[in-house]
């Protein structure tokens, strides 16, 4: 349990077709939502470690920023706020089975510029968190190198019922 190798990897949020990310949820309730299965389907959960420290783009936060709190331009604050707010919104929008892996090219290209953000020390970003739609309160991190975490567990569910609430 992985990330698919590179020739088995379909098109996601953070990775064009054939580049291999290892997409995870902070729980696995999260993680189960996040695969949208029908009543009677076996979800497979795995549990993962992470093998070093690494740093992440954490895009759920955004609406918890303040520029009085977080030692931020009030000017850079105010220019990108609504910016970051739509990208965290645009990774975490669920995709219909009738969408296209077009629809996944803003998000993937977001993700390939973080990925290239390197400063003169070397530093990288390592991966991208962004807020769930799936599950309230749940958030995800989509992981550009899978080999940083470890498998250590996984456990398979039958799914019982689910729960639509519409308008």
């Amino acid at each position: 349990m992985s990330a698919p190798p590179s020739k088995l990897a379909g098109a996601g949020r953070a990775s064009a077709k054939g580049v291999r990310c290892l997409y995870l949820g902070d729980v696995a309730k999260t993680a189960v939502y996040e695969t949208r299965p029908r009543v009677s389907d076996y979800v497979t959960v795995a549990q993962f470690e992470l093998k070093e420290d690494i740093t992440v783009v954490d895009l759920k936060i955004i609406n918890n920023l303040s520029p009085f709190t977080h030692n931020l331009s009030a000017k850079e604050y105010a220019m990108n706020r609504e910016l970051l707010k739509k990208i965290d919104e645009e990774l975490a929008k669920p995709m219909g089975s009738n969408d296209s892996d077009l629809d996944y090219i803003p998000t993937q290209y977001i993700t390939d510029f973080i990925k290239s953000i390197e400063d003169s020390k070397g530093f990288v970003f390592e991966g991208i968190e962004y807020s769930s739609v799936m599950q309230e309160f749940g958030y995800n991190l989509a992981i550009f190198n899978p080999d940083l975490f470890r498998f250590v567990s996984s456990e398979t569910y039958k799914i019982e019922k689910l729960d639509y609430e519409y308008q």
